[in-house]
């Protein structure tokens, strides 16, 4: 015959109702964090690592190229500085641009 030990050693084992309910998540509840949830598909909208890699180089083109804008800007308006003191020398008018 069972006794009350028997059953206090089987509740040990075997999960009662009460345990189910605190421990294990409804189907509902599931089904409401798996909506959250993202999957494998939601991630692959997402940048990876040789993505990034791949944008870091490009990046670093982009601003290498624009320092060399930057050089040849400062060239130039130097050169219009320049251009303006020979003017001013000489006293020639600028040419004014036809449209």
């Amino acid at each position: 015959m069972i006794d009350d030990k028997d059953i206090e050693k089987l509740s040990e084992v075997f999960a009662t109702k009460k345990d189910l309910k605190e421990t294990f998540v409804t189907k509902e509840e599931f089904e409401g964090f798996m909506e959250i949830t993202a999957t494998k598909q939601d991630l692959e909208r997402f940048a990876t690592k040789e993505d990034l890699a791949k944008l870091s180089t490009k990046t670093d083109k982009i601003v290498d190229i624009l320092g060399k804008m930057d050089e040849k800007l400062d060239e130039v308006v130097g050169l219009k500085h320049r251009v303006g003191y020979i003017e001013n020398t000489l006293n020639i008018q600028p040419a004014k641009a036809k449209l």
